[in-house]
């Protein structure tokens, strides 16, 4: 069974070793017939079948496979199928490994579930070693969610979904800072997920009670440049992906939602669908002294967004004003979202 060792400290339980006992000897899947087979016994093992391409990132690939958990039945000398259903497996096109970034999303999805919130992220299955020899890893398949960014470009997110999609991963991001320190570092919408779904919605943490009816359903995805800090301010700990340098703190307040929302807005100018209220709000809330953020993203629209992620990345800024709490409160003071704050 997979162990993973944290040790407490003055801030609550913190992952000290996030090792999982598998990778310190991990288990190689072979290929035959075009099948990846990975043993976890002499009785038992996995079958993945790749059906197609779902989605092609910065660094890797996520493919939708079929997932078989087989048993040998000695008495006939045959494999038998115990279980099947569709899975994502992510792998590199650019000889990265991705074992930081399973265990990372691990302990999100882990995190997110103590909540109440275990569907927030894809909940991460088999971590192995792939026949060409890097870390690779499966999750369980989101075939019925859209990636936002798709959504925008066509125009089938409303502002009301927009919205909620804000609020929740606000609300998702306060307790994984919280809890343990995380910092995602790449929220966008191309790493967003949602599905209509409207019903009642209940979020609590801490001090933190809302209650509510929500338009859509967001799931958040892409652990690749994540890390997790022991301290405020301090370098990261654990950091999986190479685009921010070593001494990047971590966690770094606001860092996650001044990214997002900058990158959500530059997305709304460009393809349209936000309404007047939703872009001014964001407007206002990009306020950065001395910065025309605004101004700027207006102005390089037709380029990469990465002046964005190197802003997000300058040690000497941080961003109070979108601290996960902060953009909770102002989204519920403005009316943005359909609900109460106990």
């Amino acid at each position: 069974m997979d162990r993973l060792i944290i040790c407490p400290t003055s801030k609550g339980m913190w992952w000290d070793d996030l090792s999982i006992d598998v990778l310190r000897e991990p288990r190689r899947a072979v290929e035959r017939d075009g099948q990846w087979y990975l043993w976890l016994n002499l009785y038992s093992r996995i079958v993945l079948r790749k059906e197609e391409e779902v989605h092609r990132g910065g660094y890797g690939t996520l493919t939708r496979c079929v997932r078989e958990e087989q048993m040998w039945d000695p008495s006939t000398g045959v494999w038998q199928i115990g279980s099947e259903k569709k899975v994502y497996l992510k792998q590199s096109f650019k000889q990265v490994s991705f074992k930081e970034e399973a265990l990372l999303q691990k302990l999100a999805q882990m995190e997110l579930a103590a909540v109440g919130c275990g569907k927030v992220v894809p909940p991460v299955l088999d971590i192995f070693i792939e026949p060409a020899g890097l870390v690779v890893f499966t999750m369980e398949c989101y075939d019925d969610y859209t990636i936002l960014s798709n959504a925008i470009k066509n125009g089938s997110a409303s502002e009301g979904v927009l919205a909620d999609i804000i609020f929740q991963i606000a609300f998702f991001l306060h307790v994984l800072t919280d809890r343990v320190g995380l910092n995602h570092r790449d929220i966008k919408t191309s790493n967003i997920l949602f599905r209509r779904d409207e019903k009642d919605l209940l979020l609590s943490y801490g001090g933190f009670l809302y209650k509510g009816r929500s338009k859509a359903e967001a799931a958040l995805v892409d652990f690749g440049f994540s890390c997790v800090g022991r301290a405020l301010g301090e370098p990261a700990f654990v950091r999986a992906g190479i685009y921010y340098g070593p001494k990047d703190p971590c966690p770094k307040t606001g860092r996650d939602l001044y990214l997002f929302l900058s990158l959500l807005l530059r997305d709304l100018y460009l393809y349209g669908g936000g309404e007047e209220k939703l872009v001014g709000w964001l407007e206002k809330r990009l306020w950065l002294a001395d910065i025309d953020i605004v101004g700027f993203i207006k102005k390089y629209l037709q380029k990469e967004p990465d002046w964005l992620y190197f802003l997000a990345g300058d040690s000497s800024l941080v961003f109070p004003h979108c601290e996960p709490t902060i953009i909770l409160q102002s989204m519920l003071k403005d009316g943005l979202v359909d609900g109460t704050h106990v």
